[in-house]
């Protein structure tokens, strides 16, 4: 949609494919890509698909990518929690769908993690490494997508930083 990413104290790294200066590092403490803008009328309620490669050893609490409206009061966020399970919630942390059936993630080796909201009905589906890890209907946050971050959320939550490669 015309919108660029500003990165911010990331460095460029191999992607999973080997293919240097293709994906990058984010040191766990101030690293960041961001992005505002407003991505075609896309709006926290509205059909969606989020997909990022990752990899990091320790996946403990770190979100990858977020979705705010204005000052990040309404959020989605793809992030790992409760010790390398990957899911997706919103601004206050509350979950949208938990990791119910994959394992956590753990070692030092690229995956795929993926959420889709469908807003008839509203549903929300994670997958990690292609494996559907959890599915349910929760009504999303309404408000238009005005900034896109990767590597933290830094809404109202306060920033979460990635400690790993993101490509």
């Amino acid at each position: 949609y015309g919108e660029d990413g500003t990165p911010t104290s990331v460095t460029p790294v191999a992607d999973r494919e080997g293919r240097f200066n293709s994906a990058y590092s984010f040191n766990g403490s101030s690293s960041v890509i961001t992005a505002s803008g407003t991505f075609g009328g896309l709006t926290l309620n509205g059909k969606q698909s989020v997909s990022a490669w990752f990899n990091s050893a320790d996946p403990a609490t770190w979100d990858i990518i977020s979705l705010s409206d204005t000052g990040g009061t309404d959020a989605t966020r793809l992030q790992f929690g409760n010790s390398g399970y990957a899911d997706v919630v919103n601004a206050s942390g509350a979950s949208m769908v938990s990791n119910t059936t994959c394992p956590a993630v753990s070692g030092s080796s690229w995956h795929l993690a993926t959420y889709t909201y469908n807003n008839s009905p509203s549903t929300w589906t994670l997958y990690v490494d292609g494996v559907n890890c959890g599915t349910t209907s929760t009504v999303a946050s309404s408000g238009a997508v005005t900034s896109v971050r990767i590597g933290d959320f830094g809404g109202s939550g306060g920033a979460i930083f990635w400690s790993g490669s993101l490509d």
